[in-house]
């Protein structure tokens, strides 16, 4: 009997207001939203016209591109380098508060758009569509779904066309969706405004039916109030995990916030690599499958060799790009063999999955050939880089302190006997 009468309560009187109050709102937030779209795509237009005058007065020239190796670059505006001259487009991105790009063919070379460790996200490509829509056809153009960085923004693009009539790149400036999302909310407040009023109207002449609803509001509120503080250790109540509805999905929601942050805990913030915490516990994961399975692995420390000369020398902005460089370096040599995590300061952890020490050993040679290989551009100067390795295998009997002690102890050899090289059980 009560559920009936809920259900006739909703028909009768909440639902009407809703069903209504929804269309208006969809109706006023699509007028306004193509509105003020609009109004963005003019704005971006200019500001990418004011873009391509300014650099056309400042440094007048042709765009042209010198690459000085695989991750070495230097874009010229006539005889002027540009590559690293931010100051142009971080102004008007201040005056603007919009994101600016400027593309050399479909890579971006100098940018205000950064990652979320405050690094510029250069070297990114574009999407081929708006490569053919705007290069090729030598024509602007406006999206309003350009994602980065799992972000989303509307987005103008204007083509760079040199002097011989060659379109060589385009300029870019970027919106945040979320901020014109949110001028259209600001603009419909009024609108919700009245629809709480209208509701409230309601809900005092059927204040008797509907202490049930109150109730269950209330519950609703206070479980979405937990989640919205971030406290995700607590256990999500088994209720809100039953049944395919929308709180179903707010729970299954927090608990991949939950995830991800977790994640973002266990990385290295400059080297983009797991850290020593996740390191250790992958450890751990590698040898309990040993045990289950009965496969081994291998376990090696990394060190970087004379790197407080390079701090000392270069100073630790300069160290800082060597440990990019080397866990990257790591880290492609890596792929397919197991893992690798910053350990600490210089220090790399290796864990190779499933293989013995002759087969780790013959993976770290190719890393440590292609480390000797390596030059770490800073400034002027090109730092060169060798490790040292201690490589120890695994047992199912080791704790995670018993097998990083052994391969401690053979990186402390290899530095002993001269540094750039690998000490296992076979070293002499």
């Amino acid at each position: 009997m009560k559920q009936k009468l809920m259900i006739k309560l909703l028909l009768l009187t909440v639902m009407p207001l809703v069903l209504l109050s929804l269309i208006l709102m969809s109706t006023g937030y699509s007028s306004i939203h193509k509105t003020l779209i609009d109004q963005a795509n003019k704005d971006m237009e200019k500001q990418c016209a004011l873009v391509a005058h300014m650099y056309d007065r400042i440094y007048p020239g042709d765009y042209r591109l010198d690459v000085k190796g695989s991750s070495r670059y230097i874009l010229y505006k006539g005889d002027y380098d540009i590559t690293t001259e931010y100051d142009t487009l971080d102004s008007l991105k201040t005056a603007f508060g919009n994101d600016f790009d400027i593309f050399y063919g479909d890579s971006s070379v100098v940018t205000t758009l950064e990652n979320e460790y405050g690094d510029r996200i250069v070297l990114r490509q574009i999407s081929q569509f708006i490569v053919d829509d705007v290069i090729n056809k030598k024509e602007s153009s406006f999206y309003s779904d350009v994602s980065i960085e799992g972000k989303e923004f509307f987005a103008y693009f204007m083509p760079i066309i040199n002097e011989d009539g060659e379109c060589v790149g385009m300029y870019g400036v970027y919106q945040q969706a979320d901020e014109i999302r949110g001028r259209v909310l600001d603009t419909m407040r009024p609108v919700i405004i009245i629809y709480m009023i209208a509701t409230f109207i309601i809900a005092i002449v059927t204040i008797r039916y509907s202490s049930s609803l109150a109730v269950r509001i209330k519950h609703i509120h206070s479980f979405m109030n937990a989640i919205s503080k971030g406290d995700f250790e607590k256990d999500i109540p088994a209720k809100s995990m039953k049944g395919k509805d929308e709180l179903y999905d707010l729970a299954r929601l927090s608990k991949k916030v939950q995830k991800s942050l977790r994640l973002l805990v266990e990385c290295d913030e400059l080297t983009s690599i797991n850290n020593r915490r996740y390191g250790v516990k992958y450890i751990r994961k590698t040898i309990d499958r040993a045990k289950n399975s009965g496969t081994v692995f291998c376990v090696a420390i990394g060190d970087i060799d004379f790197f407080k000369h390079v701090n000392d020398t270069f100073g630790h902005d300069a160290g800082d790009e060597v440990l990019k460089a080397v866990a990257n370096e790591l880290r492609k040599g890596m792929l397919g063999s197991g893992f690798v995590a910053r350990w600490g300061g210089e220090e790399f952890l290796l864990v190779f999955d499933m293989m013995n020490e002759m087969q780790a050993y013959e993976v770290l040679q190719e890393i440590q050939k292609n480390m000797r290989d390596l030059l770490v551009g800073y400034d002027d100067t090109m730092i060169k880089v060798t490790m040292s390795f201690g490589l120890a295998q695994g047992n199912v009997v080791d704790t995670p302190d018993d097998i990083i002690k052994k391969a401690d102890e053979r990186l402390y050899t290899a530095k002993e006997q001269g540094r750039d090289r690998i000490i296992w059980s076979r070293s002499k």
